[in-house]
């Protein structure tokens, strides 16, 4: 779904679904998450299960492309997720960027939003997992910097910031379920990106 309503602003939008019946009849070890310390497979926990049931995802999205000036783009979006059967939840994540050409060769871009990520069909089953479980979140933050230097040489700079909450976890301690989600978490990183056209 595309429609435009001024010169310079144009609003995008669409759905997607999607649902699946599943059956599940497993006896293995138990798999090791990010953080434990992976055992001999004869001295790991066996999982046995057996689950039948069903796991849709239902999301809509609606983007705002607006153009005030040939220099300058802001892009807004807004995404709503759910997800039914499994796991049942609603999420909605907010986006936006920011294009600005400071000169006919070097353009700077912002952006900034909200994700959102279910648990794992393992982290949430009723046998082995948490079925009360909720989606992970996420915030981040880049700021780019693009460069031409003549007719060959093109940088490309991007710095970003990204803090998690909500992260599945798991829990070792008798009479709790093996996950929850108290975990948080931050990641600072960039990248960099030089390019020679001969």
């Amino acid at each position: 779904l595309v429609g435009r309503t001024l010169p310079s602003l144009s609003l995008d939008g669409g759905i997607w679904a999607e649902v699946t019946r599943f059956r599940v009849d497993i006896e293995f070890p138990l798999p090791t998450k990010e953080g434990q310390v992976q055992l001999p497979l004869a001295a790991a926990e066996t999982l046995i299960a057996n689950e039948t049931g069903y796991a849709g995802e239902l999301a809509g999205y609606t983007e705002v492309r607006w153009t005030p000036i040939d220099e300058l783009t802001v892009i807004g979006g807004l995404r709503l997720h759910s997800w039914i059967g499994a796991h049942d939840s609603v999420a909605l994540d907010p986006r936006l960027t920011v294009h600005a050409d400071l000169l006919e060769t070097t353009r700077l871009t912002f952006a900034a939003g909200i994700n959102h990520q279910a648990p794992t069909p393992d982290e949430q089953s009723e046998s082995f997992g948490n079925p009360e479980l909720t989606p992970e979140r996420g915030y981040y933050a880049s700021v780019g910097l693009k460069q031409e230097i003549g007719d060959y040489l093109k940088i490309d700079a991007t710095g970003f910031f990204k803090y998690m909450e909500d992260l599945v976890t798991p829990i070792d301690a008798p009479g709790l379920p093996a996950y929850d989600n108290g975990a948080t978490g931050y990641v600072v990183g960039g990248e960099l990106l030089v390019q020679l056209d001969t």
